[in-house]
Parts: C-alpha cells; sequence; structure tokens
C-alpha cells in the first residue's frame, strides 16, 4: 500500500496524542501492506526481517493502541488468541477462512433490524456491531477434498 495508505493511521496516532516514532512508524508500514490477519509476531517478525525498530513488546502496544483508536480491529483466532486487521472503517462484516486467514469483506447488513430488540432485551444502549463468519474459503476447500 501506497503513503495515502498509512497517512490516516499516523493521523489518528497524532491525533491521539501518541509520538510518531520511528518503531510506531515501522509498525505502520507493517500492517498496511497486510491483506489477510496478523498477528503481533508476524508484525514483529516482519520488522526483524527488514532490520526496523520495533521489539514484540512496542508492536504489541502499539497495536492495543491503534485498536483502541479504531486504526485496527482485533478479533478471535482458534488459537485463543486475537489477531487484528486495518479497519477501514468501524461498521465491518467478515467471512474469515479458519484455515488460511483469508477475509472477505461483506457490505450487506441487515442486523439493524435487530438491535432494537437487542437493546429492549439486553437494556443496552447499542453504539454499533461487528459480524464474523468462519468457514473455509474456496481454496481450502479444494486442499482438503
Amino acid at each position: 500500500m501506497s503513503e495515502e495508505a498509512k497517512a490516516p493511521v499516523l493521523k489518528l496516532l497524532a491525533h491521539g496524542g501518541y509520538k510518531l516514532t520511528r518503531s510506531r512508524r515501522a509498525v505502520v508500514d507493517a500492517i498496511v501492506k497486510r491483506e489477510r490477519p496478523f498477528t503481533t509476531a508476524e508484525v514483529h517478525q516482519w520488522l526483524k526481517e527488514r532490520r526496523l525498530p520495533g521489539g514484540l513488546t512496542t508492536v504489541y502496544r502499539t497495536l492495543e493502541v491503534l485498536a483502541k483508536l479504531g486504526a485496527v480491529e482485533r478479533f478471535h483466532q482458534d488459537e485463543s488468541c486475537h489477531g487484528y486487521i486495518l479497519a477501514a472503517s468501524l461498521h465491518r462484516h467478515y467471512v474469515v477462512c479458519s484455515n488460511c486467514g483469508l477475509i472477505y469483506h461483506f457490505p450487506e447488513c441487515n442486523v439493524g433490524e435487530l438491535v432494537p430488540q437487542l437493546a429492549q432485551a439486553s437494556k443496552f444502549s447499542i453504539q454499533g456491531h461487528r459480524l464474523e463468519f468462519y468457514g473455509l474459503c474456496e481454496t481450502c476447500q479444494r486442499r482438503a477434498s
């Protein structure tokens, strides 16, 4: 991805009061190049391979800050850990391949019809949602058969 993909993420960090250190810039560079979900360890490995600054703790803290600011989204993986994906917006829906991690973003959303019922039943003031489905992508299905 280009510099224009990094700019909004760096802007979020700066507006959030965070310094744009070389390590944070390197982490941002690593995540905007990803098309699939990634873990802290994968980002750290990417930085190490390119001899860029950013220890494992720095990567973890940076991703947590970016999640708090809404620049990345955290989601659960089977290994009882979580992965991240760059957030294009706060209203996202995914189909995630349980085998290879490929993500398909789908824009359709019929969940809005359920929100008033859920709010009434739970007594929550619902502010948003995220929907994730898991399964096998076409390539992994072919490999499995």
